[in-house]
């Protein structure tokens, strides 16, 4: 089966035709499903979650470049690795489409700094580290280049980046020969 396409985030009504949902209600009821666990986890219990989670992070510190600084975890959802990261001495801003993932993302890890925003308007610049892990599939390809450009926007000269995503063809994310990172 191919990759599941969700609602476009950056589309606030929906589909002209009116078959789908609208986009951030379809992110909120799956972070109101779901609560602590990240969105597009749905069949997994909390202990397979943390497991993902773990092994996931595990390839994090196996390739971290970040340097010291600010640092943008773009598509934070519900703040899976905020305080990971902040414990590696970054100041961490986490930013998500839904406010339904922040409220948990906040609830999870106080004192941290977490603002909503989409694909066409990162918050702020100046980022000395961009961080995003597991978003660009929910990207359409038609606006790809516009996410790159607007996160060249938010980087300071010589920013790092590093990006992690799935390649796997089908549904099942827990292949761990199937992860690409790209660090720059």
């Amino acid at each position: 089966a191919p990759w599941v396409l969700y609602p476009d985030p950056s589309r606030s009504a929906g589909s002209p035709d009116g078959l789908h949902t609208p986009p951030l209600r379809f992110w909120n009821q799956r972070y109101r499903r779901r609560r602590f666990l990240a969105s597009g986890y749905d069949g997994w219990d909390a202990k397979v979650w943390e497991k993902e989670r773990a092994r996931l992070w595990k390839v994090v510190q196996q390739n971290w470049c970040f340097r010291t600084g600010t640092l943008l975890d773009f598509g934070c959802g519900s703040g899976r690795f905020a305080a990971n990261i902040a414990a590696r001495g970054v100041k961490y801003t986490g930013c998500d489409f839904s406010p339904l993932a922040l409220e948990i993302a906040r609830h999870r890890c106080d004192g941290l700094r977490f603002v909503q925003s989409s694909a066409r308007s990162i918050p702020g610049n100046g980022y000395a580290n961009i961080f995003i892990c597991q978003v660009l599939q929910h990207v359409p390809d038609a606006q790809i280049v516009d996410l790159a450009s607007e996160i060249r926007r938010a980087c300071r000269p010589r920013a790092r980046i590093m990006i992690l995503e799935s390649t796997h063809p089908t549904r099942v994310r827990t292949d761990p020969d199937r992860q690409l990172v790209f660090r720059k």
